[in-house]
């Protein structure tokens, strides 16, 4: 009697220690980094326990699946025209088809603190790298977000530390500290809009500290001009239930968005507003706008998704959400009305596809009608068509371990526009060529 109960609370613990750690999300917040990962809870999602060789960004490896899995390999053979196709263990790590839509993808990978620029077949033309000399030593350096100006600078968070603004030759120009994370955006006036968060007593939560995420607002310079807490925009309005039902842990909200709306979807929905900001909650499983003049939450929904990333406006009417364990515990990306929460579109389509994000994760509708879609915790991103056809497959190329079991993750990756300007880039390199450099 006394083994089984051992036993019992053994399991119990186990299973609260998984809960936690999915309901808090993949990033566990600034501690998780600052104090490394709990083997126990790494091993939980199979992710490496130990650093692998050569892998500076280690914490941000997960053990490798397959390349490519029967049903996509089907897909891909049965279009018929597979020209460009390469394995998945090949030099660039992309598959393509006719179908996919032209253009450069800029994406950021775990195992260090660079971005690249590479053309549809995975011919990186351009990469970025900063290692930042201040960043406390066991903080893993990675950038969870990039964004690419059309002269070559290059915004980049270190998640949780800072956001810098390089040149195209890496060079900094400047940074702004304040713990950023997750997500920055530029609006045409060159500010520059970035999550940060600290840690604070709230009044709505006493006794015990809270991490409290903000948008704070830099001018082009990079000089703070403005602080808006998220915290204080929920609880000063109708919406404070959302997240006075938080747990007791301190990372009550898990903001992981900031979208400046440009005001498409207000004729329907007043609070979507031109200036207005969208923001993600993944520790309440909330989408919501914040009007920037009042600093309050006008527009709120739960439900529809689980620990969800990326909320994004399309087309005039729609929002996109990759939702990251709605669909029975995996991954989905719905397009859903926001007035009338009715769902348009959603992928996967049926039950033998199948997505698994534990963290981050995004989608991206194309101008040309299919969707990016960025498994960011297995290292891999897709492009499908409408009919839920893929026509692009990406896996991370960088391994890590004696036999490249463990891939980095992808924090970001997005298709730019076909005009985008890459006059400045450098001549076009293979992917090995290119990593070399970066070394």
């Amino acid at each position: 009697m006394l083994a089984r109960a051992a036993f019992m609370r053994w399991l119990a613990l186990r299973l609260a220690v998984c809960v936690a750690l999915f309901a808090a999300g993949g990033a566990v917040g600034a501690l998780a980094h600052r104090e490394g990962w709990h083997k126990a809870i790494r091993e939980q999602l199979g992710l490496a326990t130990e650093p692998p060789a050569a892998a500076p960004g280690w914490p941000n490896f997960i053990r490798a699946p397959a390349a490519v899995s029967e049903d996509l390999d089907t897909q891909l053979r049965a279009l018929g025209y597979l020209t460009g196709y390469e394995a998945g263990s090949g030099a660039s790590g992309v598959r393509t088809t006719a179908d996919a839509q032209p253009g450069l993808t800029l994406y950021t990978s775990g195992h260090a603190p660079e971005a690249r620029l590479m053309d549809t077949s995975g011919h990186v033309i351009h990469h970025w790298r900063f290692e930042d000399s201040e960043v406390k030593p066991g903080l893993a350096q990675w950038w969870r977000r990039a964004r690419a100006l059309p002269n070559g600078d290059l915004f980049a968070i270190a998640d949780y530390w800072a956001i810098y603004k390089l040149d195209r030759n890496s060079k900094l120009l400047w940074r702004f500290d304040g713990r950023c994370h997750h997500d920055l955006d530029v609006t045409a006036d060159g500010r520059v809009w970035v999550l940060t968060r600290e840690s604070r007593v709230h009044p709505a939560f006493p006794g015990r500290e809270i991490y409290d995420d903000s948008i704070a607002i830099l001018a082009p310079d990079g000089t703070l001009m403005r602080k808006i807490s998220i915290l204080d925009a929920f609880v000063n309005s109708d919406f404070a239930p959302l997240v006075m039902r938080s747990s007791e842990r301190a990372d009550i909200l898990h903001t992981n968005t900031v979208e400046v709306l440009d005001g498409r979807l207000a004729r329907r929905i007043p609070a979507f507003r031109a200036g207005n900001v969208l923001v993600s909650l993944r520790a309440t499983d909330t989408v919501a706008v914040i009007d920037i003049a009042t600093e309050r939450v006008v527009w709120a929904l739960a439900g529809p998704w689980e620990a969800q990333h990326e909320p994004v406006v399309i087309g005039n009417d729609r929002l996109m959400v990759f939702d990251n364990r709605g669909r029975n515990g995996e991954s989905r990306v719905v397009e859903i009305d926001p007035a009338t929460q009715e769902v348009a579109w959603v992928y996967p389509r049926n039950a033998h596809t199948s997505l698994n994000a534990i963290a981050m994760g995004a989608a991206q509708r194309l101008s040309g009608g299919n969707t990016l879609i960025v498994e960011s915790t297995r290292g891999h991103a897709i492009e499908v068509t409408g009919d839920g056809r893929t026509v692009w497959e990406f896996w991370n190329p960088e391994r890590a371990g004696e036999n490249g079991e463990f891939i980095a993750t992808l924090p970001h990756m997005e298709r730019l526009p076909a005009d985008f300007p890459h006059a400045w880039t450098t001549p076009p390199v293979t992917r090995a060529a290119a990593s070399a450099s970066a070394r």
